[in-house]
């Protein structure tokens, strides 16, 4: 095996395509992406270049026209529906653009949803552990409308954590924050995925990324 090999990565994705519009007429092409286990990586581009549908195809949330994704050595993209949300449940965590935080549960409620809706043990010690971590143990109990903008934030990033994910994708994770929470969530999603021995993906068109990552791939603006 050699550290090309999908199973020795956390991500390979090769030769994806994928066609969108009512009769697939806009065309979208990526490089490839692979990532070793513990890497990061930033796919950086303007708006309409396709970022987020790309980190959508590695998270099997959309089947590519063409080419291949492995994931932790799992292939996703010939996979089932059922089978790809068996395997994001248990080798990726996302942290989206629209955090998605349930705004009838507490955070900590948040959380044990996730561990559900992932097929993972429903552990709340391991869930109070993991916001305590990131600084909330003072917001276990508050709902999302309570929280700040950079505490919601970090809720996300706990929850996309919370099963020792092998990959971790965030979408724009900084593009609506000053410099100074732009910082600490960036500084949060690095060392979560070093803590948790996870790669980092990041999709963005924040130049304040720019050189943070190891790998950084750049996407053009599709045309019109």
């Amino acid at each position: 095996m050699t550290a090309t090999d999908p199973e020795s990565l956390a991500l390979s994705a090769a030769s994806l395509s994928y066609s969108h519009g009512s009769a697939g007429t806009t065309a979208l092409a990526f490089p490839d992406v692979t990532i070793a286990r513990g890497g990061s990586c930033a796919v950086v581009g303007p708006s309409g270049s396709g970022k987020t549908t790309l980190l959508h195809l590695i998270a099997g949330l959309l089947t590519p026209r063409t080419g291949s994704i492995h994931v932790a050595g799992r292939r996703m993209d010939t996979a089932s529906q059922r089978e790809r949300d068996r395997l994001r449940g248990r080798l990726i965590g996302i942290v989206l653009q629209q955090l998605r935080l349930v705004a009838s549960l507490s955070a900590l409620d948040n959380l044990l949803l996730a561990q559900r809706l992932a097929g993972h043990p429903v552990s709340r010690e391991s869930a109070v552990e993991r916001l305590v971590g990131l600084g909330l143990g003072h917001r276990l109990h508050h709902r999302p409308r309570a929280l700040s903008q950079g505490e919601a934030q970090r809720v996300a990033i706990a929850r996309a954590t919370l099963g020792r994910p092998a990959l971790l994708l965030a979408d724009e994770p900084t593009s609506s924050l000053d410099d100074a929470n732009a910082e600490l969530v960036l500084q949060l999603l690095t060392e979560q995925a070093v803590e948790h021995g996870a790669a980092l993906l990041i999709v963005t068109h924040d130049a304040r990324i720019r050189g943070r990552l190891e790998q950084e791939i750049g996407l053009e603006r599709v045309a019109a």
